[in-house]
């Protein structure tokens, strides 16, 4: 990754801990039918940082072994926020019963307009 020093690793593996834990715990101790709006909110913000931190940690990992170069790391952890999004929006959408192939290219479209409007 782009310089990634040791404090902001450390604080990415606790982001992944507190939040696969609390995916966890919704998983395994929640009823679904008990939850309110706050509550699927919770999970799914829980889901979303631990899909995106592993990301992260896995894009640290392959560029501490390869030694990626800088244009390859540059742009991912906005990438990689853009592709957790994408995961966690494409399960939300099967939850609630939307998910179709015009969903998907919904998606797909508005991940591309994201990231050409950030970049």
């Amino acid at each position: 990754m782009v310089e990634m020093s040791s404090p902001k690793l450390i604080g990415i593996i606790a982001i992944f801990l507190f939040s696969f834990c609390s995916f966890l715990f919704f998983l395994f101790f929640v009823n679904p039918e008990y939850l309110d709006f706050s509550g699927f909110l919770a999970f799914y913000a829980g889901l979303f940082g631990w899909v995106w931190s592993l990301f992260l940690l896995l894009g640290y990992y392959l560029d501490k072994k390869v030694l990626l170069s800088d244009t390859i790391t540059e742009g991912f952890i906005r990438r990689s926020g853009l592709l957790s999004g994408f995961i966690v929006l494409n399960l939300f959408f099967s939850q609630i019963g939307w998910r179709s192939i015009y969903a998907l290219i919904g998606l797909v479209a508005l991940v591309v307009v994201i990231e050409y409007l950030i970049k």
